[in-house]
């Protein structure tokens, strides 16, 4: 997606259409944009350039931008930026794993750890109140069923964290060789959801 323009709302049922703020983001060629999303409550879009990592924050109440020159740089073919359901907050991987609110402001920081992740990192429930990561004990290729640009792994390990990013909930394969686990999915009820232990020979899967 290049060279955007405005930021313009349509009506999907007429197709009227309504250009709300001009020359935002401006064209950010050789660069593209990566994660776009909309906050629910404060009707905010925020748009990331991909390989720049700047942020466009666009109050489409207001009509006014603001922009982050944090360091939201993403790597190709992967977007670092994981945002809740509702859009007022995100996860951002760079050396570590840091949650940010929708001003920008950093909530919690997190260590990279010696473990393989599934990708995205964090999966948020859909009320936005919970994420989940799923990892496993080191970075053994073991741990690997295949995948080329992103990593199938078979996690041995699983951190649940509320919405301030404080650990709330973990669970692991208790070392046991060929014991794996996986969070299946979230429910409709806040903070539940299944998981899903199993067996697993990762080297006969992968040849």
């Amino acid at each position: 997606m290049r060279g955007l323009k405005h930021i313009i709302a349509m009506n999907i049922r007429t197709g009227q259409k309504e250009r709300l703020i001009e020359g935002v983001p401006p064209d950010v060629s050789p660069d593209f944009f990566g994660l776009k999303w909309l906050g629910e409550n404060t009707k905010t879009l925020y748009i990331n350039s991909y390989s720049g990592g700047k942020i466009w924050a666009a109050d489409l109440k207001k009509r006014t931008v603001s922009t982050w020159d944090g360091p939201f740089k993403n790597r190709w073919p992967h977007i670092l930026l994981q945002a809740s359901p509702d859009g007022e907050r995100f996860w951002y991987e760079n050396e570590g794993y840091r949650l940010y609110d929708q001003n920008g402001t950093l909530l919690a920081s997190l260590l990279p750890g010696k473990g393989l992740h599934l990708y995205p990192v964090f999966r948020w429930s859909p009320d936005s109140q919970y994420s989940v990561d799923e990892s496993t004990f080191d970075d053994n290729p073991e741990n690997i069923l295949g995948g080329e640009d992103v990593m199938i792994i078979a996690p041995q390990r699983i951190h649940v964290f509320d919405r301030s990013g404080s650990a709330v909930w973990e669970a692991d394969a208790s070392r046991e060789p060929k014991q794996r686990m996986e969070w299946a999915g979230w429910l409709s009820e806040s903070g539940h959801g299944l998981l899903h232990r199993y067996k697993c020979n990762v080297q006969e899967w992968y040849s």
